[in-house]
């Protein structure tokens, strides 16, 4: 619990460098809209936020005093908290949200286990999410099945090509206790940026 919450802190003060990349990527692939508005992105639930014309509870200290029609600036995500979401601009104007005639953007996925718990973000995650919704190809679970099982070949195949090389650097680190999973990590980054931008599902 405690590594969560410093996670959480840690996002909330500066944006994760994750995101950084994947919104860099999403801006490449995908461009902006002509107002110059991004058309994919992800964002901090705790970092947006809204104008909106609505009703509103009101309070005289901690007593409720019914409610009032008026214009705040709110948490985009009430529902939520401390999780990444990935959106979409959409036009789909409404007289509740103030500049929403310009594009607004909706959720399409957040990053939560079923339970409601945090997830950390995934650039192959995001890959896959548009990848069905641009191309309408839904993925099963034999699909994710199929994709993880080729990642895991390729990490084993990585491995073991290291530690099969005498006179590969990475050698003796590993004999002298010390992680190469940084290392292996980067590689298979690296091999997977040589692929499709989305992996290859089975026919």
């Amino acid at each position: 619990m405690l590594a969560e919450q410093t996670d959480h802190e840690r996002v909330k003060k500066s944006l994760d460098p994750e995101a950084n990349y994947i919104n860099s990527q999403l801006a490449k692939n995908y461009g902006f809209s002509d107002n110059g508005r991004q058309i994919f992105r992800v964002v901090w639930s705790e970092n947006v936020s809204e104008t909106r014309e609505s009703e509103f509870d009101c309070f005289a200290g901690d007593i409720y005093i019914g409610t009032s029609r008026s214009v705040r600036r709110t948490k985009k995500y009430s529902y939520l908290n401390d999780k990444w979401i990935l959106e979409k601009l959409v036009y789909n104007p409404t007289h509740e949200i103030k500049g929403s005639e310009f594009g607004n953007y909706e959720p399409i996925y957040v990053f939560q286990d079923g339970k409601g718990n945090f997830l950390p973000l995934n650039r192959r995650v995001v890959e896959i999410i548009l990848d069905s919704l641009l191309n309408g190809s839904p993925w099963k679970k034999s699909d994710w099945e199929s994709w993880d099982s080729k990642r895991r070949e390729r990490e084993e195949e990585l491995f073991f090509s290291i530690i099969d090389n005498e006179s590969n650097p990475f050698l003796s680190a590993l004999h002298a206790g010390e992680t190469v999973l940084n290392a292996l990590d980067s590689s298979v980054v690296s091999g997977a940026s040589e692929e499709k931008g989305n992996p290859v599902k089975e026919s």
